[in-house]
This record gives C-alpha cells, structure tokens and sequence, in this order.
C-alpha cells in the first residue's frame, strides 16, 4: 500500500507577532504545510472563527 505523500495544511493564526518565531521553530514542518496569518484585532478572530466553524 503507497502512504500518501501530501504534506497536511495547518492554518495557524496569531495576534502578537513575536509570535511566529516560536510557532515557526515548534512545527513539525516536514508532515505539514504551514501557513501563517497575523490577526491584529479580537473582532477579527471571531470573524475567522465564525465563518470557518465547523470546517
């Protein structure tokens, strides 16, 4: 049986941009692709949220 090679995406979302650096050194990155969004506002997470719920 071949294993699938497609890496899984993870969406992280952060709100301090100091951030990224550690969330970039603590993934994982060779089983997933990774893709960042800084999120400057509390208004905006819960927009994100709201749309992406149950997803």
């Amino acid at each position: 049986m071949k294993k699938n090679k497609e890496k899984r995406k993870i969406y992280i979302l952060y709100t301090e941009k100091s951030e990224k650096e550690f969330l970039q050194l603590s993934q994982m990155t060779d089983k997933y692709e990774v893709f960042y969004k800084f999120i400057n506002s509390e208004e905006m997470v819960r927009k994100i949220l709201e749309k992406n719920k149950g997803k």
